[in-house]
């Protein structure tokens, strides 16, 4: 497991991890997604309609699990509270931080519609509290 002063570079490092949001009925709803860390803040790109992006605008305490592809005994939760935005230029950020080069042209032009279509917002995740600590 990480070290507590490894706690920004152990984010940083990985990409993946699985997002709790609480249902309405109290019972986790739990999903795997990517990530990126940035500024102290965990950034994930979902949309309006699907479960994360609905469950944490109506409940903002949040849980991710952020965990080593390479090495699954190595991971870090992280709790805190997310707030959903709708910010199409962090979108592509996130996008581009994801396929490793700034997005133009064409890429830039077909992943602006796909925000529009898909109703894509973004959940920043500020932690308050990791395990281990």
């Amino acid at each position: 497991m990480p070290e507590p002063t490894d706690h920004a570079a152990f984010l940083a490092a990985n990409r993946f991890c699985v997002l709790g949001t609480l249902r309405r009925d109290g019972r986790a709803r739990l999903s795997p997604m990517g990530y990126v860390y940035e500024d102290g803040k965990i950034l994930i790109s979902t949309t309006r309609s699907r479960g994360a992006g609905r469950t944490a605008r109506r409940e903002p305490r949040v849980t991710v699990c952020v965990f080593d592809p390479a090495n699954t005994g190595k991971y870090l939760t992280a709790y805190g509270t997310a707030g959903v935005v709708e910010d199409e230029a962090l979108t592509i950020k996130i996008f581009s931080h994801f396929r490793g080069h700034a997005l133009t042209g064409d890429e830039l032009t077909d992943l602006r519609a796909m925000i529009a279509r898909e109703g894509r917002v973004v959940l920043v995740m500020t932690p308050d509290e990791f395990y281990p600590r």
